[in-house]
């Protein structure tokens, strides 16, 4: 068979680190032998990257009991991260695994405190292995040739070596005792010729365990190391830039979360009620900047996600519950800095993209279920900025676009399948740099336009199919940054504006279909930069508003009609950046909130209508 000659990747340390590290002192009663062999190993990469320090960091997580298996997929991103995949110290691996271990689903694998090793006292070699695999740097030509000469198994013999100071090799020593006693262990035999009475250490390296004797480690060894634990498993505390969830899906609410490194987190609910944990770098996914789903299609959830690089991925679950897991370029897709979809429109989705350099792609799948592919300048379409849409009118989807000019253009269809084509500056629109819509409604939609210079306009279709005009300062609206509307409480929509000095402002049509007017600090609400609302829960709506000094607040209205008035910090809230919930599942609502130094807090009501407060990194 021809040897292979894989990678290796030490860098022996600085003598000023090995002077000042602490030495293991802690000797304990080793047995007279010892060894651990996990039932899993791998190469974690050292065969084509050369990464052996942090592949025998890998193989000490194997050695804990109960095993822990790191995937090569794994252990190779994260010396790609930790820049140590072409080569490392040992220290300074050591040093990044007791803040950063290995990520697998909630669980994070660090390592404690290390201290230096005599290599060449074996009672004192014997009683750091007795506590865990001791990690050394080693001149790894002499290794190699005996693990080739195994047929790169693991069972080789490391006889008789001559000493070698071209120390470039990580290894980890997993056990001792005679060198019979040991090839008993490994269920293989001594080579002729050697005395099996001789004392020896079992080495891992390359996918393998081996044997070698002492005169032949102490020709090859520069340095060892003993971890004190070897791991430190620590319960994953999700840090989110953002958030997004599926409730719809079997009544098994899915949230993502992305965290402060772009990893892709997902925790879900299974039937029994039961949570996952947050899983980093679910189903192998990318590095991601955003993720957005469709999960009304044929209960079979499309989850996407936009790289760091504008990648497109997909990530979809089949009728038997499988997924697909993440396909990168789905479908030959483009770069895109966002997406968006419609669903509803006769079960025939469409995904919109846009582009890195604002052109809007679209793809939609037949009745038949097949993809139209990315079309560019779909129907003609100008740059845009983003992109908007109403589809539950009429079966008549309205989608709206924005240009980089603030451009206002409409594309819909109308009932014979047709579409308009954009166009601009549709019902002589204003400059806008936003859009909003309500339009569930009396089947009136209600179309807010927020213009450059603040303006609020209204463009709105009564119940003849007539549009009103975009009409500016509706309602004397005073200037907002932004738009939000309830329209599902009692038929009695309610549109809240967070002005340019963050005011809240509110105005509300009652059933008699007229409108409050303005209200200026309704409620006596506080200054606030941001306003969510769930109105779905016991016709009970539940509006919070996030100050600007990141205070959280709620304003709900009860069964009699009567609002609480603004509650600041309620419930002992935290500082909160942004506020996010669920209000579908089983009819106890969740509400997330992200804290100013990104920690994720839950805070859910249960059945018997109690709110469980906040729970600091909740699962």
């Amino acid at each position: 068979m021809t040897d292979q000659n894989p990678k290796r990747g030490a860098i022996p340390s600085p003598r000023h680190i090995l002077a000042s590290a602490t030495p293991h002192s802690h000797l304990v009663g080793a047995p007279p032998n010892l060894i651990i062999a996990p039932k899993k190993i791998s190469m974690w990469g050292n065969d084509v990257h050369g990464d052996c320090v942090t592949a025998e960091e890998a193989f000490a997580k194997a050695c804990n009991s109960p095993e822990i298996f790191i995937p090569d997929n794994d252990v190779i991103a994260w010396a790609t991260r930790h820049n140590v995949l072409e080569g490392a110290y040992l220290y300074q691996v050591m040093d990044m695994m007791q803040n950063d271990g290995f990520v697998e689903s909630s669980s994070i694998y660090d390592d404690g405190p290390y201290f230096s090793v005599n290599w060449t006292n074996a009672s004192i070699l014997q009683s750091a292995i007795s506590q865990g695999p001791v990690k050394i740097a080693v001149a790894g030509d002499q290794i190699l040739s005996s693990w080739n000469h195994n047929n790169r198994k693991t069972g080789w013999f490391g006889i008789g070596f001559h000493a070698d100071s071209h120390f470039d090799h990580c290894v980890s020593l997993c056990g001792y005792g005679t060198l019979s006693w040991l090839a008993q262990q490994l269920h293989v035999s001594i080579p002729a010729g050697i005395d099996g009475s001789k004392p020896g250490y079992a080495m891992f390296t390359w996918n393998s365990i081996g044997i070698i004797d002492v005169p032949s480690l102490l020709a090859v060894t520069c340095e060892a190391w003993l971890r004190q634990p070897t791991t430190v498993t620590k319960t994953k505390s999700i840090k989110p830039v953002y958030l997004q969830a599926m409730e719809q899906t079997d009544n098994c609410p899915h949230v993502f979360g992305i965290g402060t490194d772009n990893t892709l987190y997902l925790n879900w609910r299974n039937k029994s009620g039961q949570w996952s944990g947050w899983m980093a770098n679910w189903n192998n996914a990318p590095k991601l900047s955003s993720v957005f789903a469709m999960e009304q299609t044929d209960n079979c959830p499309h989850v996407f996600g936009i790289g760091t690089d504008n990648t497109l991925y997909l990530n979809w679950r089949n009728k038997s519950g499988q997924w697909s897991g993440w396909m990168a370029n789905w479908n030959n897709a483009p770069k895109l800095s966002s997406v968006f979809a419609m669903e509803q429109t006769d079960n025939c989705p469409h995904v919109f993209g846009i582009g890195t350099d604002n052109t809007l792609y679209l793809n939609w799948r037949n009745k038949s279920g097949q993809w139209s592919g990315w079309m560019a300048n779909w129907n003609n379409a100008p740059k845009l900025s983003s992109v908007f849409a109403m589809e539950q009118t009429d079966n008549c989807p309205h989608v709206f676009g924005i240009g980089t000019d603030n451009t206002l253009y409409l594309n819909w269809r109308n009932k014979s399948g047709q579409w308009s084509g954009w166009m601009a500056n549709w019902n002589n629109a204003p400059k806008l740099s936003s859009v909003f819509a309500m339009e569930q409604t009396d089947n009136c939609p209600h179309v807010f336009g927020i213009g450059t210079d603040n303006t609020l306009y209204l463009n709105w279709r009564n119940k003849s199919g007539q549009w009103s005009g975009w009409m500016a300062n509706w309602n004397n609206a005073p200037k907002l940054s932004s738009v939000f509307a309830m329209e599902q409480t009692d038929n009695c929509p309610h549109v809240f504006g967070i002005g340019t000095d963050n005011t809240l402002y509110l105005n509300w049509r009652n059933k008699s279909g007229q409108w409050s007017g303005w209200m200026a600090n309704w409620n006596n609400a506080p200054k606030l930069s941001s306003v969510f609302a769930m109105e779905q829960t016991d016709n009970c709506p539940h509006v919070f508003g996030i100050g600007t000094d990141n205070t959280l607040y709620l304003n709900w209205r009860n069964k009699s009609g009567q609002w609480s008035g603004w509650m600041a910090n309620w419930n002992n809230a935290p500082k909160l950046s942004s506020v996010f919930a669920m209000e579908q599942t089983d009819n106890c609502p969740h509400v997330f909130g992200i804290g100013t130094d990104n920690t994720l807090y839950l805070n859910w009501r249960n059945k018997s209508g109690q709110w469980s407060g906040w729970m600091a990194n909740w699962a």
